[in-house]
């Protein structure tokens, strides 16, 4: 991070090695930038000689460890931060810490960052060992081996670029990467090596940089290499000073062609994936509109059916109708079954692409309703329903009431040769979660056959003496699912059961 202001010393000038003006800033300086609450967030060679610690290691941790365990709890390095914050910049010597718990002493200098708005975007901070000539001098040395090391078997591609755009130095392995030697690449423009489609951005990129010399700037497009082929990079920039002040940038290019690969995978399954979607919507309305007229072409008849059956009863007396009143009756039962039967199905179908329409619900006031409307139709049962006060939840109201019909329906049913049955409703705390529930002391079933429960006609062992389709409990895994929430039974046979079931607070997407 190039800092406003910070100029390196002057070169050595029977150096004429090319690093020399880049490296130079790096000799005596750990540079690195902090968030606005003090974690790191970049971090130079300089740094790593200085302080000891690998980019790696340092990135995210909190400053505060580069300083004594005194300043610590003085609250040294939080009052630096204030400082900057309020007057810019501050400027501090004392003891700072390495990584193997050595200790230099050091000048510190800290500036605010600022956005174009002026709002504060981090620190940089700037270090720098002043214990001596000497220790200066190897730090200095050890830099610019460790520089020239790195700039030749960096995996990424490194530049350097001049104010126009030229590049001054392209490290080696970057080169390859692209196909050339260095040679053949330095000195020329930088745009050489963009396609032309990315060429005005990057370009518009890295004019900014310059303008902006104290921001790290990113951006992804594609370079051609000199075979021609098209490689994905990500590129950070940023501009900085030479030893002799004129601003240069560095650029650090990474290969993301695979993460590109795997963004245009990604799209193109999303793309099926929409199609399919509007396949699926034409099929849930094709299929509504086949419900319909299900709903018209099969309940009609049978309606006609149970009306002939019932008219023939009335208009004829007993001794004419005679033996064959027994069969008409049945026949009429069957078809009010069917179409009991048919409507069961819809409901069921009707669940798959209905959207829930949320609102506060009183559940225990919905099991009330539910319960009285089963004591009319045998009023003269023994029955103990035991339903807990105050239950609400927010889901659809129509839907959780046919949920509450159908469990507590069920358990109505499988009472039935209990000499009092006992049915409840309440919730319990399942993990966390609330979990309501329906509990009867009704026939149970084997543990083994619980899965089966919520799927569409199948019925578990005994229960063709009860009346039912097989269908209810399927609706009502439907329905909380819908939900976004799950439901499962629990039993013993001769024991009862009880159903659970949770609400979540957002909608399934199904």
């Amino acid at each position: 991070m190039a800092i406003p202001g910070l100029r390196p010393e002057q070169a050595d000038p029977r150096e004429d090695n090319k690093f020399r003006p880049h490296v130079e800033r790096l000799r005596h300086f750990a540079i690195y930038t902090l968030d606005i609450s003090g974690h790191v967030q970049s971090w130079n060679t300089g740094a790593e000689i200085l302080e000891g610690y690998r980019v790696e290691e340092i990135i995210g941790k909190h400053f505060s460890c580069f300083y004594t365990d005194e300043d610590i709890r003085a609250g040294k390095p939080e009052e630096q931060l204030k400082i900057a914050t309020t007057q810019g910049q501050t400027t501090d010597q004392g003891w700072r810490v390495r990584k193997d718990g050595g200790r230099f002493w050091a000048e510190v200098i800290i500036a605010a960052l600022h956005d174009a708005e002026g709002n504060l975007q981090g620190f940089s901070n700037v270090t720098r060992d002043i214990a001596g000539p000497k220790e200066t001098e190897d730090v200095s040395r050890a830099s610019d081996d460790y520089y020239r090391t790195l700039f030749a078997n960096n995996p990424s591609m490194l530049f350097t670029l001049n104010a126009e755009l030229a590049m001054l130095q392209v490290s080696p392995m970057g080169a390859q990467f692209l196909g050339y030697i260095p040679a053949e690449l330095e000195g020329k423009s930088v745009l050489v090596l963009v396609h032309k489609d990315d060429s005005p951005s990057v370009a518009e990129q890295l004019r900014w940089c310059l303008k902006n010399p104290n921001q790290v700037h990113r951006l992804q497009f594609q370079i051609v290499r000199k075979n021609g082929s098209r490689v994905w990079v990500l590129e950070i920039a940023q501009a900085v000073y030479d030893a002799h002040g004129s601003l240069n940038i560095l650029v650090v290019c990474q290969d993301i062609s695979d993460l590109k690969q795997a963004e245009e995978e990604i799209q193109r399954l999303n793309a099926v994936l929409a199609v399919r979607a509007a396949e699926l919507e034409v099929s849930n309305k094709e299929l509504e509109s086949f419900n319909f007229t299900v709903a018209h072409d099969l309940r009609q008849p049978l309606n006609i059916l149970s009306l002939i059956c019932q008219k023939i009863i009335l208009k004829y007396d007993q001794d004419r109708v005679g033996e064959s009143k027994a069969d008409i009756e049945s026949i009429q039962k069957v078809t009010l079954r069917m179409d009991k039967l048919i409507g069961a199905l819809l409901d069921f179908s009707r669940i798959g692409y209905v959207e829930p329409l949320r609102v506060e619900v009183d559940l225990s006031k919905m099991a009330h309703e539910a319960v009285a409307e089963l004591v009319q139709t045998e009023p003269e049962r023994p029955m103990d329903f035991r339903i807990a006060d105050g239950l609400k939840v927010y889901a659809d109201a129509s839907l959780l009431r046919l949920v509450l019909d159908n469990l507590l329906g069920n358990a109505w049913k499988y009472t039935r040769e209990q000499e009092k049955a006992v049915i409840e409703f309440g919730v319990a705390d399942i993990d966390g979660v609330p979990a309501y529930f329906v509990r009867d002391n009704g026939s149970g079933f084997v543990k083994e056959g619980a899965d089966r429960l919520f799927v569409p006609f199948q019925r578990l062992p005994g229960a063709e003496k009860v009346i039912g389709f097989g269908i209810g409990l399927a609706t009502v895994e439907r329905i909380i699912r819908r939900h976004g929430g799950r439901v499962w039974a629990e039993s013993e046979l001769g024991n009862g059961a009880t159903v659970y079931f949770t609400i979540s607070a957002t909608d399934a997407t199904l």
